[in-house]
């Protein structure tokens, strides 16, 4: 679904590569974080990806297609982005007007367009909120309508740059599990450019980038087993669930499969304590 290949890119004005001959490839319907310190270059990627950002040097492919400025437009209209702040991407006076704003563009009948309104805030869970003002909704409740927005375009990729930085934990809690469910109903790529480990464990895959380059590849669970320690000297320490877990494990308690979350922590502890 998306493929770098040796691609290179920097700011104006400046010698230093930002995104250094990277290589990378997604799958359809991957859920793929990509993690990275401030000034990493994760977030240049999701820009590149949708064509904000015109690379430098080698070649974007979006589902098999080269991304060229001859075909940037019928390249986003596969791609959903959310940001950190959904402020800046509201552009109607009300709910319904927001979201109505991408159908519009791509010519939708009025009364299907009511109709994908009505359902995507059916699945977003706030429908209630249809003829209200976005900028008075709150934080989570301003992801939840940037998310529909997105979502109701049917795009092929979903981007969530730094999308969740501006929630408190639980408006987090709740944006990841309402992403979970839209993936299940209708799996597409999901692409979670994002600093928060709790949130990177749910994807399929996490990559770890260092100026500009991959630094480490792998699944959630392979990257907490087996580079903990690397992690570590990134920046990126484990999870609360996960140190508790190392260290029962340096303790004698060896607990299989390893646990990446609460729920599998208890489901990995009641099985020690039936077998002894």
């Amino acid at each position: 679904m998306i493929k770098f290949q040796d691609v290179s890119f920097r700011y104006r004005d400046t010698d230093a590569w930002v995104i250094d001959s990277l290589n990378l490839t997604i799958k359809e319907n991957q859920k793929v974080a990509i993690i990275g310190k401030n000034g990493s270059g994760k977030s240049t990627i999701a820009k590149l990806i949708s064509g904000l950002l015109l690379h430098e040097l080698g070649h974007i492919y979006v589902e098999n297609d080269q991304l060229t400025p001859e075909n940037l437009l019928d390249i986003r209209k596969k791609i959903g982005m959310v940001f950190q702040n959904p402020e800046n991407q509201f552009v109607g006076m009300t709910v319904k007007e927001d979201i109505a704003f991408g159908l519009e563009n791509r010519g939708v009948k009025r009364e299907v367009m009511l109709e994908k309104i009505v359902d995507i805030l059916e699945q977003v869970s706030m429908l209630e909120y249809i003829d209200r003002e976005p900028q008075h909704l709150s934080g989570g409740q301003k992801q939840r309508i940037a998310i529909a927005s997105a979502m109701v375009l049917e795009p092929k990729i979903l981007i969530l740059d730094e999308a969740t930085s501006m929630l408190d934990p639980v408006g987090r809690k709740e944006m990841m599990s309402l992403v979970e469910t839209l993936h299940n109903r209708k799996p597409f790529t999901l692409l979670m450019i994002t600093h928060e480990l709790n949130e990177a464990i749910l994807a399929d895959r996490i990559i770890v980038i260092e100026k500009g380059k991959v630094v480490l590849d792998g699944t959630p669970r392979e990257l907490f087993t087996h580079h903990n320690h690397a992690l570590d000297e990134l920046g990126f320490p484990a999870p609360y669930t996960i140190q508790l877990a190392k260290g029962l494990e340096k303790n004698g308690f060896s607990l299989e499969p390893f646990p990446l979350d609460q729920e599998e922590l208890i489901s990995a502890l009641w099985k020690l304590h039936l077998k002894r």
